[in-house]
């Protein structure tokens, strides 16, 4: 059986994007969420992190407006938030992953508490609205030829929060991969339905249901996701606590949203409660479970550590490689340390690295071809993009 590793970053979806749904990238994310102000909680979160000196490159009239958008005495002139979305965009670009390991730690009057998990609410907002508006059909076409050989197996390590990827891979493989068992561990329980908002301190919660797994034979496609899932609601510890990423979590169960025929859907709630009720057990207020890829990022989650596993094992075993519309950020040392030790654990070296991605400089795909071990000359480059990849290659 061939075992092929997919390693898949942001990149990927943005190729899909249409003229009038953005998707942000590392260094673009705030600039596209600027155009979501209209969402008090993106707003909030923009304006938050402003007050909080969050950014490198101060803005003096960005954080005017900030002030003057935000808390008790907030103006809610629309002429602020069109000049703080400006303001906003003309500051020079800072990679989100740099603004989440800022927002976790403590400077000054910072509440790093409260940042971390605000900031996961506005960026499942900003994917919620792009929602399913995207060209999905490079991306099924490529995995419909990828599924087609019947003796292979797949495993998908996506850094992705955003669930383009997932929905495709549900929709192309027709049942051949279930949530319930497809991210690499069991997840026992769905959700229909979102939260309505807590009125007078009732906490009734939306009820979970029993997800069923795959019955007979395994799939031969895998999803794993290091960084977490904006589908994955994990409840919060109970009495609530800080961490480095905001609140912390319990070690499960892992809930995910479904619709009433099974398929992947985003969890739409901005309540500042979420309550989920579970098979026998009370109300539990939930979290969106994602994590900045930065250095010493991995959480005491067992299902986390399920995943790094299996990321460890799917290169082991595979016996070839693509790396699509993955920057490779300097920041998460701890993927690429934990490919270079898988990859140190081969028995042989990989069979084919192919590398998709758009207008990158040699010294990435150098970088790439040091961390997959293999001579730069060896790499099979596409440059030009994932959708121009599908053309040239299938057709």
């Amino acid at each position: 059986m061939r075992n092929i590793v997919y390693f898949i970053g942001a990149g990927l979806t943005k190729s899909l994007e249409l003229p009038d749904k953005p998707v942000p990238l590392m260094w673009d994310f705030v600039s596209v969420m600027a155009d979501h102000l209209d969402s008090d909680v993106i707003l909030t979160t923009l304006a938050q992190l402003e007050n909080h000196n969050v950014y490198a490159w101060p803005s003096a009239e960005a954080s005017a407006l900030a002030r003057a958008l935000v808390g008790r005495q907030r103006d809610s002139n629309p002429e602020l938030r069109v000049k703080f979305r400006w303001a906003l965009k003309n500051r020079p670009a800072e990679s989100i992953e740099s603004l989440l390991e800022r927002a976790a730690q403590p400077a000054g009057e910072r509440p790093a508490e409260e940042s971390p998990v605000r900031f996961n609410y506005a960026i499942n907002q900003v994917f919620c609205r792009v929602g399913w508006d995207l060209d999905f059909d490079p991306l099924e076409t490529f995995l419909r030829h990828q599924f087609a050989p019947p003796d292979a197996q797949h495993t998908f390590v996506s850094h992705n929060y955003d669930l383009a990827l997932d929905r495709a891979i549900q929709h192309v493989s027709s049942g051949g991969w279930r949530p319930a068992d497809g991210y690499g561990f069991t997840i026992p329980y769905s959700v229909e339905d979102d939260p309505e908002p807590v009125k007078d301190g009732a906490f009734a919660g939306v009820q979970a249901r029993p997800l069923s797994p795959r019955a007979g034979r395994p799939s031969s496609i895998t999803i794993l996701k290091p960084h977490g899932s904006l589908n994955w609601l994990v409840p919060y510890k109970v009495p609530y606590q800080h961490g480095s990423y905001g609140l912390e979590l319990q070690p499960g169960p892992v809930i995910v949203p479904l619709t009433m025929s099974g398929e992947l859907r985003y969890w739409p709630s901005t309540g500042n409660f979420q309550p989920v009720k579970c098979p026998g057990d009370s109300p539990h207020d939930v979290g969106i479970c994602i994590l900045p890829p930065i250095a010493g990022k991995q959480a005491p989650l067992p299902f986390l550590k399920a995943t790094h596993e299996l990321q460890t094992r799917g290169i082991r075993e595979a016996s070839a490689c693509y790396v699509i519309g993955w920057s490779m950020p300097a920041t998460d040392t701890d993927q690429e340390s934990l490919i270079r030790c898988a990859i140190q654990g081969r028995a042989t070296e990989l069979e084919k690295v192919i590398v998709v991605n758009r207008g990158e400089r040699p010294e990435y795909f150098e970088r790439v071809a040091s961390v997959f071990g293999v001579a730069s000359n060896k790499l099979t480059i596409f440059n030009c993009g994932f959708r121009d990849f599908v053309q040239q290659t299938l057709g």
